[in-house]
This record gives structure tokens, sequence and C-alpha cells, in this order.
């Protein structure tokens, strides 16, 4: 479990301003004719820099328990909090699925949490995520938190 000191020690290391994650890349560079070979060149050959790039962890927390008439996010409204659970054992098989694929030395230096809202969320939900993050991705922190 991550305690009180070392999720303080977590959260100044990733504070920082950034861009909106819809900003990049912007919509107009989205195709759907994408295929996945295409993605796993792409991945492959980000891995092969003499020095690999760092990564930048997006995570959509889609839920809100009330609507906001401005958002352009993607969301989904509701009440009922255990939707975060299943939403986090979802998450856990993609992490698990993408995070292979890249270069286990690439450090983390980015992770931002967007919705939705993050904070629909409850902390020991948020720690579950940065938990099986930490162990999947490289964030220069020990691999137990």
């Amino acid at each position: 479990m991550i305690n009180a000191d070392q999720l303080n020690d977590f959260l100044l290391r990733y504070e920082g301003y950034g861009p909106r994650y819809t900003s990049y890349p912007t919509a107009l560079h989205f195709r759907d004719d994408f295929p996945l070979g295409s993605y796993l060149e792409q991945v492959t050959e980000s891995n092969q820099h003499p020095v690999p790039r760092s990564l930048s962890l997006y995570i959509h927390v889609s839920f809100c328990a009330s609507l906001c008439y401005c958002c352009g996010c993607n969301k989904v409204v509701t009440r009922n909090m255990s939707r975060a659970d299943e939403y986090i054992e979802l998450l856990s098989k993609e992490i698990a699925l993408k995070a292979p694929l890249f270069e286990s030395g690439r450090l983390v230096e980015q992770i931002h949490f967007g919705g939705g809202t993050p904070t629909f969320m409850s902390t020991d939900q948020i720690k579950e995520i940065l938990e099986l993050l930490a162990q999947s991705f490289h964030f220069g922190l020990p691999q137990k938190l």
C-alpha cells in the first residue's frame, strides 16, 4: 500500500502543467483506418531510440456524479460508485496488454487523470490505479509503493 509520505512524494514529482489531453494529438489526426499492425510498429520504433523517450500516461476516468453542460469530455453520468471498481478491473487488463509493448526502462514522466471527474473515485481506488501502473511501468520509484 502507498503511505501518505510516498503518495505526497509521488504527487510532488509529477506536479506541473501540461496540455489538455485532448490537444495532442488533435482530433484532426485521428483515423479510423489505423490498423493494429501500424500501432505496434510505432511502439516498436519508439523503443529503438538510443535513449528511449520518456512516457506520459493518461487515465480517462469517465464517471461524473452530475452533468456539466459545458463539458466536451466522454463521460458516464452515474452515482453508482461501484462503476469505478468495474472500470479499474478493466483498466488492469488494458495495462497488462499494453505495458509489455514498451521497453521496461522507459521512464514515466507524466501521469494525467482526466474525464469525466477523477475525484469520482475514492482515494483507495486512485491508489489502486497508481499501484497497477507502478507494477507495470518504470516510475523511477521503488516497485512496491
